[in-house]
């Protein structure tokens, strides 16, 4: 009965410390399907704005990123994201991330962020040139 109670106590501890959204991503991490630091990195992404609704956006992007050779590691419709790898000139598992969000009107904001300027740019000069002549730039 002790051990079930130290067992409780540190549990409980644990849990307080760490939180569960950090233990729910830890296998995220290991697998290397985590998107945490490309989200915490778009304070510093590059960012356009289009007028068009979520759903036309996406699927756009979707094309442009295998018509240009990249990889799609992780795309995910319900959060609004996509990940990519592959980019040239870069170490093949440089990951560069692009978040969707919708406005009314419709409009859509595109975020590409990476942990590497290089590849965020580079990805973000092709994808935006693409959607430029696709959609209506609002800045």
């Amino acid at each position: 009965m002790k051990r079930f109670r130290f067992f409780c106590a540190g549990g409980f501890f644990f849990f307080s410390i760490v939180g569960c959204a950090r233990l729910a991503d830890t296998p995220k991490v290991l697998w290397g399907s985590s998107t945490r630091a490309l989200e915490e990195a778009r304070e510093e992404a590059l960012r356009k704005t289009y007028q068009t609704n979520f759903g036309e956006c996406f699927e756009a992007v979707l094309t442009i990123a295998r018509e240009s050779g990249h990889t799609i590691f992780i795309q995910d419709r319900r959060k609004r994201h996509m990940i990519l790898m592959g980019v040239k000139g870069n170490v093949g598992t440089t990951e560069v991330g692009i978040f969707f969000e919708e406005s009314p009107g419709p409009q859509t904001t595109v975020d590409i962020t990476s942990l590497s300027t290089t590849a965020k740019e580079k990805v973000a000069k092709v994808i935006f040139e693409e959607l430029d002549k696709k959609f209506k730039s609002l800045n």
